[in-house]
């Protein structure tokens, strides 16, 4: 039996278009155009609703395919993962002791060339050897490029070019080695991470954090265990690599929880502080005080209370108030930075007053102290200055501007001004 294979919605579009076609043909005309009148109209009022809802459907759209994205690569990344086998406690040593043997061969072949500071270095450091590394690629660089010569490359490392190149190799080549063995012994353990980073996941929810970011910071931690297991201390790398797991994560979820970032170890304070509440609050049957705190936490009742501020959250200043819909919570808070309705009166109280009582003197002196102190919004002028503007020497504006000021200091005028700064 063969089956149409047109689908059946399109089926049934054609049927309904041509029955509207057949009614369209049989109709008298002038109920055609008011159909379509009538039509187009609807079609115009709901064009704007329609196109909202196609936004809507977008950004729908947009944030589902995110979302299948994120879980696609999860997914790529889980699958990736099923092809590394974990170790057996016998290769877990084996792997180890061969990381630890190409570590100290790096060490011992870096630590041995002339320009290395050992007083800064008497262990083994990552940093160094990149470091090194690094100087021994610039070196060369410059010889090829014929920037610096051998006389001088000989004077900065203490080498000759041969020797340079021979060291540079046989670290490379070893370091290589050392970060080769490093990742498969990452890549056997990236199981531990996602197990740890699920125990994490609801509290990531909270916080807008994916599980995929939650698992990247754990494979940062991991990274770091690899780096510093010691296998000769006979404990097992998944014990050893567990607590940098979850450090990673901690830190990861405390940085992004926030928009003040505070440093991890406040952060974990508050954790105990905010544990502790609760813990006494059972035991008590009441809100512990801050004797209570500071006696179960071993702390001061002053770093208690520091902690408590440190763990409020931010409130918008936009945030509406429960009870006044069109007030924000920055309506209601004073600004300081702009006077107060009584400074203001009180302000154009006092330039009322000065105006009248320099109205008071004759017009040239009241011009000089407007000229000599700003007032008016004039700006304020030198002595010199202002004998230019009037063709007059300064001591004549001086004796000018002190006989103004002796007219104001009249008791008789000085007294409203003087009730201004009493306070």
């Amino acid at each position: 039996m063969r089956l149409n294979s047109r689908p059946m919605g399109e089926n049934m579009t054609r049927g309904l278009n041509k029955q509207k076609e057949e009614f369209v043909a049989e109709a008298p005309e002038e109920f055609v155009e008011l159909g379509n009148t009538e039509e187009e109209q609807l079609e115009e009022e709901l064009e704007p609703a329609q196109k909202s809802g196609e936004a809507e459907n977008e950004a729908s759209e947009q944030h589902r395919f995110e979302e299948k994205r994120a879980l696609d690569l999860l997914s790529l990344y889980l699958n990736a993962m099923d092809e590394h086998s974990l170790f057996t406690p016998a290769q877990e040593v084996a792997k180890a002791k061969e990381i630890q043997e190409l570590k100290d061969r790096v060490w011992e072949k870096v630590s041995s060339l002339p320009f290395f500071k050992k007083k800064d270095y008497p262990e083994y450091s990552e940093h160094a050897v990149k470091e090194s590394i690094e100087k021994m690629e610039s070196c060369l660089g410059a010889l090829k490029s014929r920037k610096k010569s051998e006389w001088v490359i000989r004077k900065e490392t203490g080498l000759t070019k041969k020797r340079l190149f021979r060291a540079y190799r046989e670290i490379s080549q070893t370091q290589r080695k050392l970060e080769k063995k490093r990742n498969e012994f990452v890549e056997a353990n990236l199981r531990l991470v996602v197990k740890i980073a699920n125990r994490y996941r609801n509290q990531a929810q909270n916080y807008s954090v994916s599980i995929a970011d939650l698992i990247q910071d754990g494979n940062l931690g991991l990274i770091r265990a690899v780096e510093k297991f010691d296998w000769s201390k006979g404990f097992k790398f998944s014990s050893y690599a567990t607590w940098w797991i979850h450090q990673a994560i901690i830190r990861s979820l405390a940085e992004k929880s926030r928009l003040i970032k505070v440093p991890v170890y406040l952060t974990e304070k508050v954790r105990r502080l905010s544990k502790a509440t609760r813990v006494l609050a059972q035991e008590l049957e009441k809100e512990p005080n801050l004797d209570e705190l500071a006696e179960r936490l071993d702390m001061e009742a002053e770093e208690i209370l520091n902690l408590l501020r440190i763990s409020k959250e931010p409130i918008s200043l936009e945030g509406q108030i429960a009870d006044l819909e069109e007030v924000c919570l920055g309506d209601m808070i004073e600004d300081k930075t702009s006077p107060r309705a009584d400074e203001h009166t009180a302000r154009q109280d006092l330039v009322d007053q000065l105006e009248d009582a320099l109205k008071l003197l004759s017009p040239r002196e009241e011009q000089v102290l407007r000229l000599r102190y700003g007032l008016g919004g004039e700006e304020i002028k030198t002595l010199e200055e202002i004998g230019n503007m009037f063709g007059v020497s300064r001591e004549r504006v001086r004796q000018i501007e002190q006989k103004g000021l002796r007219k104001l200091r009249h008791p008789a005028r000085s007294k409203v001004l003087r009730s201004f700064f009493k306070n």
